[in-house]
């Protein structure tokens, strides 16, 4: 990955929300992910993931807890990845599909 992750358009946009929303009941993408749901799609560990937000290269939006990261961000980090490895443009309904698989299939092995 480039500069280990490339720098975000508009880093600053969305910084000021204060909460990140919770899992939606009818399981589609979240609004906010977690580190460890970022890492699933970079393929970094969630501590990558929370060092690459502190530099500005992922935006991200700091709770108590930790971090959550935007819809938008993960659906361009996706986007960044799926077209590096597979030459593949996808639309953001594809890319999202694609999220909600890998964290499906990720939650459902650590339980």
């Amino acid at each position: 990955m480039a500069s280990r992750l490339r720098r975000a358009h508009g880093a600053d946009e969305g910084l000021s929300r204060q909460k990140a929303r919770s899992r939606r009941v009818d399981g589609a993408m979240d609004e906010d992910l977690s580190t460890e749901q970022v890492s699933w799609i970079v393929e970094r560990s969630p501590g990558t993931v929370r060092d690459v937000i502190r530099e500005g290269e992922i935006e991200g939006i700091r709770i108590p807890a930790g971090f959550r990261i935007p819809k938008a961000e993960a659906i361009r980090l996706a986007r960044d990845r799926i077209e590096a490895e597979a030459g593949r443009k996808l639309s953001d309904r594809q890319i999202e599909r694609v999220i909600d698989t890998l964290i499906e299939t990720n939650d459902q092995q650590r339980t």
